[in-house]
């Protein structure tokens, strides 16, 4: 698991800007897609955090550059 804290995204939002993609999105590619994000369960909210190495290595990032060039 990756410790380096600059590599952590903190939030949907984060996540999202990271890809270029608005948050639904990015929910969606998780809930469908295997996007790899993580929860944190807390006493009033759920938290979600993601790792950018994470996301590069299963492939999404790369496709929406793909898909953006297209």
């Amino acid at each position: 698991m990756p410790a380096a804290a600059e590599d952590r995204l903190d939030s949907w939002k984060e996540i999202a800007a990271y890809l270029r993609r608005g948050v639904r999105t990015v929910r969606r590619w998780e809930h469908d897609e295997g996007l790899p994000v993580h929860r944190q369960l807390q006493l009033k909210a759920r938290s979600v955090y993601a790792y950018k190495s994470e996301i590069d290595a299963c492939g999404i990032r790369l496709a929406v550059r793909f898909r953006k060039a297209a």
